[in-house]
């Protein structure tokens, strides 16, 4: 157990060095010829203040563990950060102002993606010393070695935490078309056009491309509410009311006739669990671990053949 649990941090180590080094090299390869601009002199997004927010609470985080020898605690903090927030989410979120014909846009994303690595691979250097060193030599606009460079102190200007708690509203809206997606086996990459009611439609609306680009949606239409539209399938979320039509997520009738085979072989599980269940002699002759599992099965079954049931109502 001791060499399995080993393995398995080793591996997760190994993990987010690759992911910190391909986050890296992604920023390099779109800052490559381009002036970096100091991010005060930048306009940034609602994406941008949230990354810089999560950053600056980072900051302030790690110092905070650092300074009470939390080492584990400092280390954790920073592993969420570098990886959900910043290679998860933020690099995904720039992609539409790179790849786009806007090059303020671009000048923009690229400052902050450099300010932000700049400053993480600065927290990071205690725990991962010689990755941190060189991939600092090759980041733009940085000279010297890292080991003495400055530790990054906690800036309140960046703090951005209202903006910051409103972008956490457009993360909701993404994850929860992806969530729907998941649930009726759509493919991620299936365009679904988007119906939604809400009262933030103007940071919808600037976070329009992200939204677009991260959900796999084709269009986003502001309504008033669902009363007009075909059947659907719907997601609350904080800041709105989702509805994706549910012919554009699945073949109607060939999903009508998986759900309703999935009934019967649900039903099929079920009716061999209760045979066991009802059998005198299995009940007195098999151990009571056995017995218990039977029944555990049988009530799984019946609770997925609800479900399956709640689903199959949508089709009629």
């Amino acid at each position: 157990n001791d060499t399995r649990y080993t393995e398995a941090k080793v591996e997760a180590g190994r993990n987010f060095i690759n992911k910190i080094w391909n986050a890296s090299r992604f920023v390099i390869m779109n800052a490559e010829g381009r002036n970096i601009l100091p991010i005060e002199f930048v306009k940034l997004s609602s994406a941008d203040k949230w990354i810089v927010s999560k950053l600056e609470t980072c900051i302030k985080e790690v110092t905070l563990n650092l300074n009470k020898y939390e080492i584990g605690v400092a280390l954790s903090k920073l592993y969420d950060f570098m990886w959900d927030d910043f290679c998860d989410w933020y690099i995904e979120l720039t992609k539409p102002a790179l790849y786009g014909e806007d090059e303020a846009k671009k000048d923009g994303a690229i400052a902050v993606l450099c300010f932000v690595l700049e400053n993480a691979l600065k927290l990071l250097h205690p725990f991962l010393p010689f990755v941190t060193e060189e991939i600092y030599a090759h980041l733009p606009e940085t000279r010297g070695s890292i080991m003495v460079a400055d530790f990054p102190h906690y800036n309140a200007k960046f703090g951005y935490k209202k903006e910051a708690a409103a972008f956490e509203g457009v993360k909701e809206i993404i994850q929860a078309v992806r969530a729907v997606k998941t649930e009726v086996g759509c493919l991620p990459s299936k365009k679904v056009e988007l119906f939604i009611v809400s009262d933030a439609r103007r940071l919808i609306h600037a976070n329009e491309a992200s939204i677009l680009k991260l959900a796999g949606a084709s269009a986003i239409r502001f309504i008033e509410s669902s009363e007009n539209l075909p059947k659907v399938v719907s997601k609350v979320c904080d800041i709105a009311q989702i509805y994706i039509p549910l012919g554009e997520l699945v073949d109607f009738e060939k999903e009508k006739a998986r759900l309703e085979g999935e009934c019967e072989r649900i039903l099929g599980e079920i009716a061999r669990a209760e045979g066991k269940l009802n059998n005198q002699n299995f009940l007195l002759k098999a151990p009571k671990k056995l017995v218990e599992d039977e029944r555990a099965k049988r009530d799984k079954y019946a609770d997925m053949l609800e479900k399956v049931r709640k689903q199959l109502k949508d089709f009629e």
